[in-house]
């Protein structure tokens, strides 16, 4: 979902939300930001991946002991302001594939998150970090999402969907188990190191700035990829 469907993070977008609602003090997000700082000067995907893991880390931690109805106000608004904010390609996409595909959404973001901000693109299912509640609170208890090529196989052995003609699209190397293990794996605006690992095994790639949309097929002869004809 994050830089793929949604032009941006919405753990992050969620953090910045929380934080100005005084839901999350500023103080512990102090190192997030300065790692945020240090990927936007480099430009680095190792550096992003070192931001997000702290960033949903601090999260964690700090959801722990905030009121589920409060955080719900502050994450309802969030998403209505952000609810447009989705990249053009993927929901061409999906609309190609509702009438024969089984149609999901998989995040490391809450799921309290992921399920709302995808419900109007015909998603059957979504998946997101699960997080624990007891008595109206968060106790700060969370699990991953996991690996998301399993939640494909497990689909798949409960004959939910069927691998033959699956389409999967990712954005970073995390991504890679995922699109290897669907029939038309799509690289969309990829980091370099997924890019890279994509070329070897011909991966189309599709780029959208603004409203440019661009699918480039690997060529061989040449080293690079190509616009497609």
């Amino acid at each position: 979902v994050d830089g793929t469907i949604f032009k941006s993070s919405l753990a992050e977008k969620v953090v910045d939300a929380c934080v100005d609602a005084k839901v999350f003090p500023s103080e512990p997000f102090n190192q997030v930001y300065a790692n945020k700082r240090r990927w936007q000067i480099s430009n680095n995907e190792g550096l992003y991946q070192v931001y997000m893991h702290r960033l949903v880390d601090t999260f964690v931690n700090q959801i722990a002991g905030v009121e589920v109805d409060r955080f719900s106000q502050v994450t309802t608004s969030m998403l209505e302001q952000h609810i447009v904010r989705k990249f053009g390609f993927p929901r061409k996409l999906m609309q190609s594939l509702r009438a024969t595909h089984y149609l999901l959404a998989i995040s490391a973001s809450p799921d309290i998150l992921v399920e709302p901000f995808v419900q109007d693109l015909g998603v059957e299912a979504s998946y997101g970090s699960r997080f624990e509640v007891q008595d109206g609170r968060f106790t700060g208890q969370a699990d991953s999402v996991g690996d998301k090529a399993a939640i494909l196989r497990r689909l798949v052995d409960e004959s939910v969907a069927i691998q033959a003609g699956s389409v999967a699209m990712g954005d970073t190397f995390g991504d890679i188990p995922m699109l290897e293990y669907a029939a038309n794996p799509v690289m969309f605006n990829a980091s370099k190191t997924l890019t890279n690992y994509g070329s070897e095994f011909g991966w189309i790639r599709v780029n959208e700035v603004k409203d440019q949309i661009t699918a480039l097929q690997w060529n061989g002869d040449a080293g690079l990829y190509v616009e497609c004809s």
